[in-house]
């Protein structure tokens, strides 16, 4: 099971508190588990790598140009090897398109904007790499989801079981994903460093079906998130980035249980890149968050 809570939702950006310290105001830009797919076949995107592990959590082999596909199912795909099947497994596909695909009368369905993960018969894993940028917090959401539907040879359908690592290590995700339209979905807000993996993998379950039934889709949004600076004074200033559109003020006397998040009454002004509120109160503590 997850540490975290499947779906887990959270408004959780930044919490300010009034202090001397000024803190640096940074808004992020929002990625994609589909956009290394514009890189193909070269596999070569900035910020996603797609790959396999033998084990979970094990040395990531990022797939090379060498075995590119462009005829997996109409979509342009990524495979093991060139060996026959199951040998060329793990697949990772992309539904770039808007559109539902559907193949074999129904028994494989891939939604729109959709990355297609199949892992390998031996237990190797299907991987898409995130790689940090900048330091920061981030909100990771998104979901797997069953894409396989029953056959004879995998009565569940879709039985694998997906992770989300970071650093190759496990605990941040951790689900079984059985049935086709089965959805596993999570939100969190993680602290990250430049340089830093996100691994979101995707197994064949217990074994039971081998690399069948292992079908499973992803869509996952990576967002850089605002902090919210605060500025000494009587009384301090507050400010975010403009570009981190979507985002309000909240406030609260103490933190919760004791005290209730409620949106912040003063309206904030543009200053620069920023916005601003500079009449915070005067009150000996009040804490601050951005929600969106």
């Amino acid at each position: 099971m997850s540490s975290l809570r499947a779906g887990t939702p959270t408004v959780l950006h930044f919490i300010a508190a009034f202090a001397s310290l000024t803190l640096l105001a940074q808004a992020g830009d929002t990625y994609h588990a589909l956009d290394g797919a514009a890189a193909w076949p070269t596999n070569n995107d900035a910020q996603w790598v797609y790959g396999s592990t033998p084990t979970l959590g094990g040395s990531f082999t990022p797939f090379d140009q060498a075995n590119r596909r462009a005829d997996f199912y109409t979509m342009n795909a990524y495979q093991y090897s060139s060996a026959a099947f199951p040998g060329n497994y793990p697949i990772i596909a992309f539904n770039t398109t808007t559109n539902l695909l559907t193949f074999s009368s129904g028994q494989f369905q891939i939604p729109g904007q959709t990355v297609d993960m199949e892992c390998g018969a031996n237990g190797t894993y299907a991987v898409a790499r995130f790689l940090v940028p900048v330091t920061g917090q981030y909100q990771v959401s998104g979901k797997f989801l069953g894409l396989e539907g029953p056959s004879a040879v995998a009565p569940p359908g879709t039985r694998t079981d997906v992770h989300l690592l970071r650093n190759s290590a496990s605990g941040l995700f951790d689900e079984m994903v059985i049935g086709q339209f089965t959805e596993k979905s999570f939100s969190l807000v993680l602290p990250l460093n430049q340089g830093e993996s996100l691994d979101f993998a995707v197994g064949y379950g217990d074994g039971s079906y081998g690399n069948f039934g292992d079908a499973t889709g992803l869509s996952a949004t990576i967002v850089l998130l605002p902090i919210l600076s605060i500025a000494s004074g009587n009384p301090p200033a507050l400010s975010w980035p403009t570009n981190a559109t979507g985002f309000f003020l909240e406030s609260a006397t103490n933190l919760p249980p004791a005290g209730s998040w409620i949106r912040f009454p003063a309206t904030a002004t543009v200053v620069g890149i920023n916005f601003v509120i500079t009449n915070a109160g005067t009150e000996p503590q009040r804490f601050f968050r951005l929600a969106e």
